[in-house]
């Protein structure tokens, strides 16, 4: 009997050790759980004063119900520009904002780039939580994945899109806190557009939050093909693309604009910018330029779905809401009543916003005089 419960103490505590062990181990591979987030749909924090940040230039993002700008101070020396913010937040009322990110020292017109990359902020707070050094630079604003893990996806200047998990990630390379070490490109499931998966040139990517629109994620896009016997970029056009279910690889892809493929050969579109309405009708605002144009136009145009879920638009049905604007993405506010945009014609950096349209355009034509106001 004394020889049953010494033996039974002893099995207990192995078995507690090993329990305890393998809830390490578990925890390292997994990554810190994250506390308790809440996707948040309150006057969302969305642009930031999205041109080439000088050194001493503070990130700030703007309350689009309020019109307030909102800094973040970051540590000396460091500057974060193509912000983005997270639609979640935790419960002690924090988001996190990622973007690229510059290390500098020394003073005045003598600082140097000691460093760049990604970088992650808890907002408003402005804590640092991660610096990523990277070889390839974020050429635009990253997007969120869906859903409330601190998982981004983001152009790069090489025209590729990659994902980046700063924690749980699965990646076989990820440190002991779940955080990925290097970013992941996005594959190409399908045969890519142009003439090779290398022909093709990424940026803009958006990823709407909202189910109307399928999971399915909007960008820029161009490509190389054959102008007789010699390969030519097109111009960005917007591109609505599905990843699979791991968000690793895209799986099916299309032009969004149903295009005179005479008239309009020469068209710029960026920036897309979808969003469903208050009375379900899905839109989209983009910025579009046209080689007579020094300036871009901000236009806005209604999205339909066919019956397999695929979005068109068509360009007839786009109007004209603002011209001479600024090579910036334009944001809605988050009751969809307001434009956020840049203007060339105004100080750079300064915001402005102009009233959405209750209907869409019969013709690209007929466009409306902005009510612009400037925040």
């Amino acid at each position: 009997m004394r020889f049953s419960a010494s033996f039974a103490v002893r099995f207990l505590g192995c078995f507690a050790a090993g329990s305890c062990l393998f809830a390490i181990a578990i925890g390292r591979m997994c990554g810190p759980v994250p506390t308790l987030r809440s996707i948040e749909k309150l006057r969302l924090i969305h642009m930031p004063n999205i041109t080439p940040a000088r050194s001493d230039e503070k990130l700030s993002f703007l309350d689009t119900e309020s019109g307030r700008s909102m800094p973040v101070n970051l540590p000396p020396g460091e500057t974060v520009e193509w912000a983005s913010c997270s639609a979640w937040q935790d419960e002690q009322g924090q988001r996190q904002i990622v973007g690229r990110w510059k290390s500098r020292s020394g003073d005045g017109a003598e600082k140097l780039v000691n460093e760049f990359g990604l970088a992650r902020f808890s907002f408003p707070e402005g804590k640092p939580l991660n610096r990523i050094p990277l070889e390839i630079n974020p050429k635009s604003t990253p997007c969120w994945y869906p859903g409330t893990t601190a998982k981004i996806l983001y152009s790069a200047s090489d025209g590729g899109l990659y994902r980046f998990s700063f924690e749980s990630s699965r990646s076989a390379d990820a440190d002991a806190e779940g955080c990925d070490t290097r970013p992941q490109p996005i594959v190409w499931k399908v045969a890519p557009p142009g003439e090779a998966e290398r022909s093709v040139r990424i940026s803009d990517p958006v990823w709407p939050e909202n189910q109307a629109f399928g999971g399915l994620l909007f960008v820029s896009l161009s490509m190389q093909t054959y102008e007789g016997d010699h390969l030519e970029w097109t111009l960005p056009r917007i591109w609505w693309l599905r990843l699979d279910r791991e968000g690793a690889a895209i799986e099916a892809a299309g032009p969004l604009m149903t295009d005179d493929p005479v008239s309009d050969v020469n068209v710029k579109d960026r920036f897309p910018c979808p969003i469903r309405m208050r009375d379900g009708r899905c839109r989209i605002a983009f910025l579009s330029h046209h080689p007579e144009q020094s300036s871009w136009d901000l236009r806005i145009a209604p999205i339909g779905f066919d019956g397999s879920g695929i979005p068109r638009v068509d360009r007839d049905a786009t109007r004209v809401v603002v011209e001479h604007c600024s090579l910036v993405p334009p944001v809605f506010s988050a009751d969809a009543r307001w434009l956020y945009f840049h203007s060339a014609s105004a100080a750079p950096g300064q915001t402005h916003r102009t009233p959405v349209p209750d209907e869409p355009a019969r013709t690209s034509g007929s466009s409306i005089a902005p009510t612009m106001s400037r925040l």
